[in-house]
């Protein structure tokens, strides 16, 4: 079992290095890097299951608040 990290919510070395990495590209860097992102997660999405399919929108589904019930005694009567 990997030890508990130390830093959680802090930035890590790498993620700052990234994110520096990522500020510093031009434009045409970006448009490849997002249009490979794209391409991974259509590939990713395509050889999927029906079942992990399902759990992965039912996990980033948002749900409604549902209706409460007014407070007790008629609020009407005011």
């Amino acid at each position: 079992m990997e030890p508990k990290r130390q830093n959680i919510g802090r930035r890590t070395n790498e993620a700052k290095r990234k994110r520096e990495e990522r500020q510093n590209e031009t434009e045409e860097e970006t448009a490849q890097r997002h249009e490979g992102n794209r391409l991974h997660m259509s590939q990713s999405h395509a050889t999927e299951s029906s079942q992990q399919h399902e759990a992965r929108n039912e996990a980033s589904r948002v749900f409604p608040f549902k209706e409460q019930a007014p407070p007790s005694g008629d609020s009407s009567a005011h």
